[in-house]
Protein backbone atom coordinates (compact mmCIF):
# COMPACT_ATOMS: atom_id res chain seq x y z
CA UNK A 1 0.00 0.00 0.00
CA UNK A 2 1.40 3.57 -0.87
CA UNK A 3 0.34 6.45 0.67
CA UNK A 4 -0.12 9.84 -0.56
CA UNK A 5 -2.21 12.84 -0.35
CA UNK A 6 -2.88 16.03 -2.68
CA UNK A 7 -3.32 14.26 -6.04
CA UNK A 8 -5.16 15.03 -8.59
CA UNK A 9 -7.86 11.67 -8.57
CA UNK A 10 -10.13 11.58 -11.88
CA UNK A 11 -12.67 11.58 -11.55
CA UNK A 12 -12.47 10.76 -7.50
CA UNK A 13 -11.22 8.35 -5.58
CA UNK A 14 -13.03 5.40 -4.52
CA UNK A 15 -13.34 3.94 -1.07
CA UNK A 16 -12.10 0.35 -0.27
CA UNK A 17 -12.81 -1.89 2.67
CA UNK A 18 -9.80 -3.76 4.20
CA UNK A 19 -10.58 -6.35 6.55
CA UNK A 20 -8.25 -6.86 9.80
CA UNK A 21 -6.13 -10.04 10.06
CA UNK A 22 -7.78 -9.59 14.25
CA UNK A 23 -10.93 -9.88 14.73
CA UNK A 24 -14.23 -8.84 12.38
CA UNK A 25 -13.48 -5.41 12.05
CA UNK A 26 -12.69 -3.59 8.57
CA UNK A 27 -10.83 -0.63 7.92
CA UNK A 28 -12.32 2.01 5.04
CA UNK A 29 -9.96 4.01 3.15
CA UNK A 30 -10.14 6.37 -0.24
CA UNK A 31 -8.37 5.32 -3.02
CA UNK A 32 -6.97 5.71 -6.38
CA UNK A 33 -9.58 4.50 -8.88
CA UNK A 34 -8.38 2.40 -11.74
CA UNK A 35 -7.96 5.07 -14.19
CA UNK A 36 -6.16 7.42 -11.95
CA UNK A 37 -3.82 4.60 -11.18
CA UNK A 38 -3.16 3.77 -15.12
CA UNK A 39 -2.72 7.32 -15.38
CA UNK A 40 0.13 7.86 -12.78
CA UNK A 41 1.88 4.83 -14.28
CA UNK A 42 1.51 5.78 -17.90
CA UNK A 43 2.25 9.55 -16.73
CA UNK A 44 5.96 7.82 -15.16
CA UNK A 45 6.38 5.52 -17.97
CA UNK A 46 5.99 8.41 -20.34
CA UNK A 47 7.95 10.67 -18.45
CA UNK A 48 10.52 9.22 -17.89
CA UNK A 49 10.89 7.44 -21.58
CA UNK A 50 14.21 4.90 -21.47
CA UNK A 51 15.84 6.29 -18.71
CA UNK A 52 13.00 4.50 -17.06
CA UNK A 53 13.95 1.42 -14.75
CA UNK A 54 11.00 1.10 -13.00
CA UNK A 55 9.47 -2.24 -14.71
CA UNK A 56 6.81 -2.39 -11.92
CA UNK A 57 4.90 -0.08 -13.69
CA UNK A 58 5.15 -1.37 -16.97
CA UNK A 59 4.25 -4.76 -15.28
CA UNK A 60 1.48 -3.04 -13.33
CA UNK A 61 0.09 -1.35 -16.54
CA UNK A 62 -0.03 -4.67 -18.75
CA UNK A 63 -1.54 -6.75 -16.34
CA UNK A 64 -4.29 -4.17 -14.58
CA UNK A 65 -5.36 -3.86 -18.23
CA UNK A 66 -5.09 -7.46 -19.25
CA UNK A 67 -7.11 -8.67 -16.27
CA UNK A 68 -9.98 -5.40 -15.33
CA UNK A 69 -9.94 -3.70 -18.81
CA UNK A 70 -13.86 -4.17 -19.11
CA UNK A 71 -13.94 -2.52 -15.58
CA UNK A 72 -11.74 0.59 -16.85
CA UNK A 73 -13.78 3.47 -18.90
CA UNK A 74 -11.37 4.48 -21.68
CA UNK A 75 -13.34 8.14 -21.38
CA UNK A 76 -12.63 8.82 -17.70
CA UNK A 77 -8.76 7.34 -18.76
CA UNK A 78 -8.42 9.61 -21.07
CA UNK A 79 -9.26 12.75 -18.77
CA UNK A 80 -6.90 11.27 -16.38
CA UNK A 81 -4.12 11.12 -18.19
CA UNK A 82 -4.55 14.34 -19.08
CA UNK A 83 -5.34 15.74 -15.96
CA UNK A 84 -2.82 13.84 -14.39
CA UNK A 85 0.00 15.34 -16.90
CA UNK A 86 -1.33 18.70 -16.24
CA UNK A 87 -0.91 18.38 -12.46
CA UNK A 88 2.47 17.49 -12.50
CA UNK A 89 3.46 20.09 -15.41
CA UNK A 90 4.34 17.61 -17.90
CA UNK A 91 1.64 17.60 -20.56
CA UNK A 92 4.29 17.82 -23.05
CA UNK A 93 4.69 14.70 -23.25
CA UNK A 94 1.68 13.51 -24.04
CA UNK A 95 2.30 14.66 -27.80
CA UNK A 96 5.31 12.74 -27.80
CA UNK A 97 3.44 9.66 -26.34
CA UNK A 98 3.90 7.29 -29.27
CA UNK A 99 7.46 8.19 -30.27
CA UNK A 100 8.67 7.73 -26.74
CA UNK A 101 6.96 4.36 -26.68
CA UNK A 102 8.49 3.28 -29.63
CA UNK A 103 12.27 4.40 -28.33
CA UNK A 104 10.94 2.60 -24.95
CA UNK A 105 9.95 -0.93 -27.26
CA UNK A 106 13.49 -0.57 -29.00
CA UNK A 107 15.36 0.10 -25.94
CA UNK A 108 17.84 -2.85 -25.32
CA UNK A 109 18.56 -1.63 -22.06
CA UNK A 110 14.87 -1.92 -20.99
CA UNK A 111 14.79 -4.89 -22.00
CA UNK A 112 17.34 -6.09 -20.23
CA UNK A 113 15.81 -4.48 -17.16
CA UNK A 114 12.83 -6.60 -18.18
CA UNK A 115 14.68 -9.96 -17.88
CA UNK A 116 16.39 -8.62 -14.73
CA UNK A 117 12.72 -7.81 -12.97
CA UNK A 118 11.27 -11.28 -14.51
CA UNK A 119 14.25 -13.18 -12.11
CA UNK A 120 13.17 -11.34 -9.35
CA UNK A 121 9.40 -11.32 -9.88
CA UNK A 122 8.54 -14.35 -12.14
CA UNK A 123 4.65 -13.82 -12.15
CA UNK A 124 6.47 -11.32 -14.89
CA UNK A 125 7.97 -14.18 -17.05
CA UNK A 126 4.56 -14.88 -18.69
CA UNK A 127 5.51 -12.21 -20.39
CA UNK A 128 7.51 -10.64 -23.24
CA UNK A 129 8.65 -7.01 -22.96
CA UNK A 130 7.82 -6.33 -26.26
CA UNK A 131 3.89 -7.60 -25.38
CA UNK A 132 4.29 -5.50 -22.57
CA UNK A 133 4.98 -2.51 -24.94
CA UNK A 134 2.19 -3.21 -27.26
CA UNK A 135 -0.38 -2.99 -24.52
CA UNK A 136 0.89 0.13 -23.52
CA UNK A 137 0.99 1.06 -27.09
CA UNK A 138 -2.96 -0.06 -27.66
CA UNK A 139 -3.86 1.80 -24.44
CA UNK A 140 -2.00 5.18 -25.79
CA UNK A 141 -4.26 4.64 -29.44
CA UNK A 142 -7.26 4.13 -27.20
CA UNK A 143 -7.21 7.73 -25.23
CA UNK A 144 -6.46 8.82 -28.49
CA UNK A 145 -3.12 10.36 -27.22
CA UNK A 146 -1.59 12.23 -30.48
CA UNK A 147 2.09 11.30 -31.26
Amino acid sequence: MDVTVGDRITPREIEMMFPSLFGNTATTLKSYNLETLLAEKLNAILVMGVANTRMKDFFDVHSIWQTLADEISVETLSIAITETANFRNNAAVLNEASEILRGIKDSEILAEYWQRYQKTFPMANRYSFAEVCDTIDAIVKQVSLSG
